[in-house]
């Protein structure tokens, strides 16, 4: 992983056929990391190495599975139509940012905040306001960037959403 410039992430290991990695996976992946490169984490891919206590530790906000080895209760994920808003911060980011109006799919929401984060964007449904998109450093000095809002493909497609992460790509990739 000597050549990436950035890693993507937007599986969860052990679900959905993506087998769970082994131990040489984890060490490229924490050499990467390491070396103080960035990471984009889409939707669940906050929980991709879940089995990593490394990992888990680092994230921002993680997707809490059942069963979880820390401890924590479950994350959730009702499903609402949603207008994921452009936090107020300072960030630079927040300037960059498109409000998105997104149709019905699933909002997580219950994550555990597992280091010092800024959120980006956050959504207000009938559960409360969560955060959609927040950034945090790596232990090693890394940004890392969670954008949560995208399962369904009508959602995945919306225009505004494409336009966000493209920006996130280009934030990450120009820091």
């Amino acid at each position: 992983m000597t050549s990436c410039s950035l890693l993507i992430l937007n599986l969860i290991s052990g679900t959905g056929n993506v087998p769970v990695p082994g131990e040489a996976v984890e060490r490229q992946v924490r050499s990467y990391l390491e070396r103080g490169c960035p990471l984009l984490l889409l939707h669940g891919a906050s929980a991709a190495f879940w089995q990593w206590d490394w990992w888990r530790a680092m994230v921002g906000y993680r997707w809490v599975r059942g069963a979880d080895a820390d401890g924590f209760e479950a994350s959730t994920h009702p499903s609402h139509p949603c207008l994921v808003q452009v936090a107020k911060s300072r960030h630079p980011l927040c300037r960059q940012l498109k409000p998105m109006d997104l149709p019905n799919d699933e909002i997580y929401i219950r994550l555990e905040q597992t280091c010092p984060t800024v959120t980006l964007m956050e959504t207000t449904i009938p559960e409360g306001t969560f955060p959609q998109c927040h950034i945090c450093r790596s232990p090693w000095g890394g940004a890392v960037i969670g954008f949560i809002p995208g399962h369904k493909p009508d959602v995945v497609r919306n225009p505004d959403l494409i336009a966000n992460v493209n920006c996130l790509i280009k934030f990450l990739l120009e820091s």
